[in-house]
């Protein structure tokens, strides 16, 4: 349900990248309750208008958010998986991109299989 909201941001690639960090808890007719890590909890506060229009197109109604810090329990998950990747700043197309492009890796998800 919350991957419509991904692609309903309307090509902000930036937009993406932080709605791609949260997870709906909850919703109703005209509230979401979105968890969001705690380091980027005011990020996602100053993007409340943008966050709110691409519900309002991923589920054609108004919808105000409330944004709840992730708890300790799920943060584990993530940093888990994290250990298992390699380190993608070291591999040769991103740097290529970093020096191109003046980019920065904003993260890595594992190949689905």
């Amino acid at each position: 349900m919350w991957n419509r909201v991904e692609r309903a941001c309307g090509g902000n690639r930036r937009l993406e990248i932080l709605v791609g960090d949260m997870s709906l808890r909850e919703a109703s007719h005209d509230r979401a309750v979105v968890v969001v890590d705690s380091k980027l909890i005011s990020t996602a506060r100053s993007h409340t208008y943008e966050i709110e229009t691409a519900l309002h197109a991923a589920f054609g109604r108004t919808m105000k958010v409330d944004f709840s810090a992730a708890t300790e329990a799920q943060a584990p998950v993530v940093a888990a998986e994290a250990k298992a990747l390699p380190n993608m700043n070291e591999h040769p197309l991103v740097r290529q991109a970093v020096q191109l492009l003046n980019a920065r890796l904003v993260r890595v998800e594992p190949r689905a299989e």
